[in-house]
């Protein structure tokens, strides 16, 4: 009789670390071996990792299966090279050339072992990475939105396992954590702001009194909020009185997005993007146009559809507008990557977006069509230049696909 693994599992070592250590095993759902001693090792919770090692317990091959139902974000400061999940850190090498891998896990941040209770147990949603004052705060929302669970870093003690500080924050569809860490959401006809003041001796954020906005007038119902601290600049989506929901869906964006500068000091109206909307009751989803999520990044507006048609031309993942102008700028497809698989966005926060240090745009896109992050690169072209919809989606990749 012979052990194999290390000894704690995943709080082995640095706790969550995973990367370059497949001798750390977790969360082991079966183990076998073959006629020749390889040995088959099969790790998972909303997630499976199968490994194969030789006699020796050297690793033959790993195959991973991480996102289904899961929208991701890139952390402040990495330039897009940490992306953050639900469960998951990844590491992103902008380097490597078309149809090699360029993802790696680096870390599980939930511990279910130690903590059954942790509301990422449900498997689906949307993580928000957010870094204020030196300190990791990690936003989880639902498939269908509500309330959040904060989650923090105890780097010393816990390495990357994020604990639940117990906090809940927001309601409905348009919830939204901003740089700063406060926490944004609709309530009736008001728009909720909750301050992060500080922060406890255990890393745990604290919040301050909620402030509230009334709704503009412009509005029937806000959807979507994107607020960003360092401009005080306000994008809202949802549906007007100009174009109101006609109804046969569920969790969209709205039929426009707004943009308010000077939030705070007194709300100035800024440019009226009307987005390209159709829904129905009793219709078929095929047939629909629906925006699903949106996100704002430098100068542009994106804005991701959901559908299961797989006719090209009919909807395109995403579009892209200017935040200043409303301008529609382009739009994004995955090309052949995906195998003709894409669209099916179906969580209310799907994508997310940033803009790197070299100019060039990110465009993170959940997709429960075979399991993906799709991965959107974008540069923007020079004003006078018009470009083809090859240049606009010049390329993409698929993450945590099953490989």
């Amino acid at each position: 009789m012979s052990k194999f693994g290390k000894l704690g599992g995943l709080r082995a070592g640095t706790p969550g670390m995973v990367k370059g250590d497949p001798h750390k095993l977790f969360t082991i759902r079966g183990a076998g071996t073959d006629a020749a001693g390889n040995l088959y090792v099969a790790l998972g919770r909303n997630w499976t990792i199968l490994r194969k090692f030789t006699p020796e317990r050297n690793l033959v091959w790993e195959m991973e299966s991480y996102t289904f139902v899961d929208g991701v974000s890139a952390a402040p400061g990495s330039d897009g090279k940490e992306i953050y999940g639900r469960e998951e850190i990844f590491e992103f090498d902008y380097t490597k050339p078309a149809g090699q891998r360029a993802w790696t896990l680096k870390a599980i941040t939930a511990d279910f072992d130690r903590h059954p209770d942790d509301p990422r147990s449900t498997g689906k949603g949307t993580a928000w990475i957010r870094i204020v004052d030196g300190h990791r705060l990690l936003f989880v929302v639902d498939q269908l939105a509500g309330a959040m669970p904060v989650f923090c870093f105890d780097t010393a003690r816990n390495g990357q396992i994020a604990l639940d500080s117990g906090l809940r924050k927001g309601q409905g569809w348009a919830v939204w954590p901003d740089a700063r860490g406060n926490v944004w959401y609709t309530e009736g006809e008001r728009i909720v702001m909750e301050p992060l003041t500080g922060f406890a001796p255990d890393g745990k954020p604290i919040y301050g009194a909620a402030k509230t906005f009334k709704r503009p007038a412009q509005f029937l119902s806000v959807e979507r909020i994107v607020y960003d601290p360092a401009a005080d600049t306000m994008f809202l989506g949802g549906f007007t009185k100009d174009n109101p929901d006609p109804g046969g869906a569920w969790g969209l964006v709205g039929t426009e997005i707004l943009r308010f500068d000077n939030w705070l000091k007194g709300p100035v109206p800024g440019v009226r993007i009307k987005l390209p909307f159709k829904t129905w009751n009793k219709g078929s989803t095929g047939e629909m146009i629906m925006p699903k999520s949106v996100d704002v990044a430098g100068d542009y507006v994106f804005v991701c559809y959901v559908s299961k048609s797989q006719t090209p031309g009919i909807i395109p993942p995403v579009r892209i507008y200017h935040s200043k102008t409303g301008k529609f700028m382009g739009e994004l497809r995955p090309g052949g990557v995906a195998g003709g698989h894409h669209g099916y966005v179906d969580i209310a926060h799907g994508m997310s977006a940033f803009k790197r240090a070299n100019g060039e745009y990110v465009v993170l896109v959940e997709e429960d069509n075979r399991a993906k992050i799709m991965l959107y690169r974008w540069t923007p072209p020079p004003p006078t230049t018009t470009t083809s919809t090859e240049q606009r989606a010049r390329s993409s990749k698929s993450i945590s696909r099953k490989r």
